[in-house]
């Protein structure tokens, strides 16, 4: 999970999450990369969960590269949420990506196509999701091939301008 730790990213529903995944047996390391309010808490409320040996607090990382270049499956639990830059990056280097259906993350996800989205609010449809990248891990690669290809046709910076440029000329005349 590569992000701030503030209430609205959802982190304790990621922790729940996590806990009833080692509950069903399953081995795991959870890295938590970003800073913020909620860190210490987050912190204490793993240890709490018995996740102390399976979640690890980075703090802050950047470029986030080097991090997402080791991650296996990148979780982003928000519970509201802008156009998710760390989706983009993500996808990009063919990470598989699971996220909640907030914000811009529908416009980024096709679900099962690019990526996997749950319900905000849901620890146990993070689990759920979680546990089924565990079970079928070359399934959700192909998703993050899928998601690199698409990120890379609609979201690609120069073409997302030459858009804008069309926009702007076609709204103030100048293309006439």
């Amino acid at each position: 999970c590569l992000g701030r730790l503030s209430p609205e990213k959802g982190h304790r529903d990621l922790l729940d999450a996590l806990a009833r995944v080692r509950r069903e047996g399953s081995d795991f390391t959870a890295v938590f990369a970003g800073d913020g309010p909620d860190r210490s808490s987050l912190e204490r409320d793993a240890a709490q969960a018995g996740l102390h040996d399976r979640v690890l607090f980075l703090g802050h990382v950047s470029p986030p590269n080097p991090v997402l270049e080791e991650t296996d499956l990148l979780v982003l639990p928000s519970h509201t949420e802008g156009l998710p830059n760390v989706l983009l990056e993500a996808l990009l280097m063919e990470v598989p990506v699971l996220a909640t259906a907030v914000g811009g993350t529908p416009e980024v996800l096709e679900e099962g196509v690019t990526g996997h989205m749950v319900a905000p609010r849901d620890p146990a449809a993070l689990a759920d999701a979680i546990l089924d990248y565990l079970r079928r891990p070359d399934e959700w690669q192909q998703t993050a091939r899928r998601g690199q290809a698409d990120v890379r046709a609609r979201f690609d910076f120069g073409a997302r301008t030459r858009r804008l440029e069309q926009i702007y000329d076609a709204v103030s005349g100048a293309g006439r």
